[in-house]
């Protein structure tokens, strides 16, 4: 776990880390990680490596979702680094999923690192920081070296903004680092929605009493609005709440939680012959969910959305695309198909209704309406923006 290392908080946590005894701690039981070890019964963790691990969520799942939504698969010879990683528990499972990956697993505690290391070389047999692939380095997630100028596809972030101090410097590193079409899988721990308890709740308290008592704690909903800062899109991939059975924490609800934060919105995209010519590359998005990229609200003002211009005659090609839309805020969601395809609404109506997607299905439908026409959907959206 690694922040930055002037503070007194950060001295805590890095001296936690560090005395912490694995040899005294009970068999770790990766309850996270349990639908992970069903859909690849062969991937082994070792206890050695598992108690070696501070995580709140499973990140490898979400990673190799997102690895197949860009399109690669498990040989493709990804960069991942893996920030406040401990021993590496998420870098020995990735090793053995992803054979060609170059994985970095950086943390604070020496300690950690050095345990880690050592189960790498007696288990899969790969030397950390030799030819194998891995390397782990001892560094602080409040600074990290971005000047090794490599640019990562993924970056795992698991229970560690919950002990950053500057969380906003650390998302913006996490950005400078993870390439245009990078994901960060970000796992945390927040106080559930915006109720974050008094002070005195954890009046005397240290790290060494538990993370849930860590002064840089802050709650869910402060979330979206640092992550936003530096990247354009963030779904929530998983999402529990707790309440801790211990002392001080009584009625205390936190949110553990696992994003997938892209610095650019994913699409995909075709081309589209124009009369000049020319072609126009049409980015398409067929789920427009507000929450999860506040800037679908400029693109839909600006009739960028699901939209391209030929960039020889500078023609525009929109009302091309069907997509739904969700303004969770607004309580407003829609089904919207271009305007030509209106003379089918029955048909459309149909469908949708009997795949329980709008009122009156058989599975009793959802509150979304159905529109045709981007400019008529545009003009809705306006209104209801106030």
């Amino acid at each position: 776990m690694s922040m930055n290392s002037g503070s007194e908080h950060t001295r805590n946590v890095r001296n936690y880390y560090d005395s912490f005894d694995p040899a005294a701690a009970a068999p770790s039981r990766l309850t996270f990680y349990s639908e992970l070890f069903k859909r690849f019964p062969d991937l082994k963790a070792p206890d050695s490596v598992s108690k070696l691990s501070f995580g709140c969520q499973n990140p490898v799942e979400t990673l190799l979702e997102e690895l197949k939504s860009m399109k690669l698969d498990v040989n493709a010879p990804v960069k991942i680094l893996d920030a406040g990683g401990g021993g590496g528990l998420d870098a020995f499972l990735l090793r053995q999923l992803l054979p060609n990956a170059t994985i970095v697993n950086a943390d604070i505690s020496q300690k950690l690192l050095i345990s880690g290391a050592e189960t790498f070389r007696v288990f899969p047999g790969t030397a950390v920081n030799k030819t194998g692939g891995v390397n782990f380095i001892c560094a602080d997630a409040a600074s990290l070296p971005i000047k090794w100028g490599v640019k990562f596809d993924f970056i795992i972030s698991n229970a560690l903004l919950n002990l950053i101090e500057d969380k906003e410097r650390v998302l913006n590193d996490f950005s400078a680092l993870l390439s245009e079409s990078g994901a960060l899988i970000l796992c945390d721990v927040a106080f559930a929605g915006g109720n974050k308890p008094g002070p005195a709740f954890a009046l005397g308290k240290t790290i060494a009493d538990g993370t849930y008592f860590a002064p840089t704690v802050e709650c869910e909903d402060d979330y979206p609005e640092k992550i936003f800062k530096y990247f354009k899109f963030s779904r929530i991939a998983e999402r529990r709440e707790m309440k801790p059975d211990m002392a001080g924490l009584k009625g205390v609800a936190f949110a553990i939680f696992c994003l997938a934060v892209r610095k650019n919105i994913p699409c995909e995209k075709e081309t589209i012959p124009c009369r000049c010519g020319g072609q126009a590359t049409i980015e398409i998005i067929q789920n427009v969910d507000v929450s999860e990229a506040p800037s679908y609200l400029k693109m839909i003002r600006e009739g960028s959305l699901n939209s391209a211009v030929c960039p020889k005659c500078h023609n525009r090609f929109s009302d091309l695309v069907p997509f739904y839309f969700r303004w969770e805020k607004k309580a407003f969601e829609a089904h919207v198909f271009p305007a030509v395809l209106a003379d089918k609404e029955d048909d459309i109506r149909m469908s949708l209704c009997g795949m329980g997607k709008l009122p009156g299905g058989d599975a009793g439908g959802d509150k979304a309406k159905l529109i045709f026409g981007f400019e008529k959907f545009r003009a809705s959206v306006r209104s209801i923006a106030g």
